[in-house]
């Protein structure tokens, strides 16, 4: 009996010890603790079928009378992700209560690093909301229904277009079709493409059009255009030049880095220059000339200004000519017309002025032009044309300038691109960047970057090629008519100046065709006044003839004729050319760069 008494008591003693308090506490404290380490939430309730080492898939339908919703991101976390993070909660917790001062630090700092995180993707969020509510919904609704898709699609599924469009250079806009698109035509493609540039503002010439609509998933993509370099240096061109032909002078880079030449063997012999003040005329001949000159080719420079391509003049195969009178004389082979606006009408008033009764009323020169620009080809010479304006009268007449078949346009107006490429529409945008072109060719615009020439570039190129031997005298002062055909019978046709190296002639072979010459020292050149004594008191003979003497050092200053210990002789119409061609003006000491 007493037995059963204690058996009683300890049954009794044992319910009271787990149902006290305090073992309740313990035993809810080591569950907790036990939840704590391995992972699982600490309420008890799984929402998720996440376990310490995978994350949750699915939703187990378990849901706590605090918490009704659907479960959060929190939940579908593994256990050891969750067990991490609980670790660093209460590891800052008791470092706060070892280093208080050091923590509070710590967790101001903290706290504006997440302040800071928290508004920039505020900020992400509402430009992406701004992106799809300004951009995507416009082109999902007014596109969806042209394309096929059903009204139930939504903008995302079909529609991308990143935030950064207008400005990210390799941005991708995809247009996500339906299976079932047909194209009606040729440019249903380049049409709808317009219509999405239009609503979203972006420039369509500045896009490039990829499209794949007959596969199982077609699609259409919007990319940025390769962008034609701002500034391109001539040195940097110098291999690309040397493997072109040496009928196809390079002009500069477009689109993609590509080079651009023409050749004027094949393509075009002429090219016509239509471009305002600043457009970069000289530094196009410059780079022209440098590079023919490179290959051999004999090179003349109607200069009426007297201004331009100054870094050439002691070239031995370049010719100036600066005076009307020599320019209605001169025999081509490579010819630089610079402003021939210019030039055409001082021609025409020159030949009304010194023509005879039995001549015809239009300038043999102005003929001469049209030969050229007609026939050029067959005879291995071409025309440089450089206009301000380039008009039909400019040019000599419409039938002149129809024949230049490359023309290179900057900063034109509406009038000058109807009047030199009709062909062409819409106009190419006008570009303010100097030495940005349009290079008009077989009813083609190319936009492009025309190489920069450098001082230093010009002296290294136009001299580091092969010379044709034929003289200089025979280009300048070689009379046309009767003495250019005594040089075509003397020349066979082999023999004629090509692009490379020219046979070899004698000063004597040339001056066999001209007439008898006349020779004069520099004191006679001054008696003569081809160095005139100026009549305002202060000049005298002795000045005069000091600077001739000096004018005499100039590259362009004729050879003497005759070298003797006496003194030596110069012929009397080459020094007179000269002093009819000379430069004037200090004003080309300026550097010219665009013009």
């Amino acid at each position: 009996m007493r037995r059963r008494h204690v058996q009683v008591a300890r049954q009794r003693g044992v319910i009271s010890l787990l149902l006290h308090p305090l073992f309740l506490l313990a035993w809810w404290l080591l569950r907790l603790v036990a939840r704590f380490v391995s992972g699982r939430p600490l309420n008890g309730i799984h929402r998720t079928d996440a376990n310490f080492f995978s994350a949750g898939t699915e939703d187990t339908g378990d849901k706590p009378w605090f918490a009704p919703g659907a479960p959060t991101q929190w939940s579908y976390l593994p256990g050891y992700k969750r067990l991490a993070s609980r670790l660093l909660v209460v590891g800052s917790f008791v470092a706060y209560l070892r280093w208080p001062r050091q923590l509070q630090v710590i967790g101001v700092v903290t706290a504006g690093v997440v302040l800071g995180v928290a508004v920039w993707r505020a900020y992400v969020a509402f430009t992406l909301y701004r992106h799809r509510r300004d951009v995507v919904i416009p082109v999902h609704v007014a596109f969806c229904g042209l394309v096929g898709h059903p009204s139930s699609i939504q903008a995302e599924d079909w529609v991308e277009i990143p935030v950064d469009y207008l400005t990210n250079l390799d941005m991708r806009i995809s247009l996500h079709l339906p299976e079932d698109f047909q194209v009606q035509n040729a440019k249903h493609i380049q049409e709808i493409a317009m219509a999405v540039c239009r609503k979203i503002d972006l420039d369509f010439d500045e896009v490039q059009v990829l499209a794949h609509p007959q596969t199982s998933a077609p699609w259409l993509e919007l990319r940025h255009a390769p962008k034609v370099p701002r500034l391109v240096l001539a040195s940097d061109l110098f291999d690309a030049m040397e493997k072109q032909p040496a009928s196809a002078p390079v002009i500069g880079l477009t689109a993609g880095d590509q080079v651009v030449a023409t050749d004027l063997d094949d393509e075009a012999p002429h090219t016509l220059l239509s471009m305002s003040t600043g457009g970069g005329k000289s530094n196009y001949a410059y780079g022209q000339a440098c590079q023919l000159l490179h290959n051999g080719a004999l090179v003349i420079i109607l200069d009426y200004k007297r201004t331009s391509l100054k870094y050439l003049r002691d070239h031995p195969n370049v010719v100036y000519v600066r005076d009307i009178k020599d320019i209605h004389n001169t025999t081509r082979i490579f010819t630089v017309c610079e402003e021939q606006n210019v030039t055409v009408r001082k021609l025409s008033r020159y030949w009304k002025k010194h023509k005879e009764k039995s001549d015809p009323d239009r300038s043999p020169a102005v003929d001469a032009l049209e030969d050229v620009a007609s026939m050029g080809r067959t005879v291995l010479e071409n025309l440089l044309a450089i206009f301000q304006f380039g008009s039909s009268n400019a040019a000599g007449g419409s039938a002149i300038r129809e024949n230049y078949g490359n023309r290179v346009l900057a900063r034109y107006s509406n009038r000058a691109w109807q009047m030199l490429a009709p062909e062409i529409s819409p106009m190419p945008k006008k570009s303010d960047i100097p030495g940005r072109v349009q290079v008009v060719r077989a009813s083609r615009a190319i936009e492009t970057q025309v190489a920069l020439w450098s001082k230093e570039d010009i002296r290294t190129y136009a001299w580091s090629g092969d010379f044709s031997q034929l003289p200089k005298l025979a280009l300048g002062f070689l009379p046309v008519g009767e003495g250019l055909e005594k040089l075509s019978a003397l020349l066979s046709e082999d023999e004629l100046p090509t692009a490379g190296p020219a046979p070899v002639h004698t000063v004597e072979q040339v001056r066999e065709l001209e007439p008898a010459e006349e020779l004069i020292t520099l004191r006679q050149a001054v008696e003569l006044g081809i160095e005139a004594v100026q009549p305002d008191g202060n000049d005298t003979f002795e000045k005069a003839l000091m600077r001739i003497r000096k004018a005499s050092q100039d590259p362009e200053f004729p050879e003497p004729a005759v070298r003797s210990g006496a003194g030596n002789k110069w012929n009397r119409e080459a020094v007179d050319f000269y002093y009819r061609n000379r430069i004037r003006s200090r004003v080309l000491e300026a550097e010219e760069v665009f013009d």
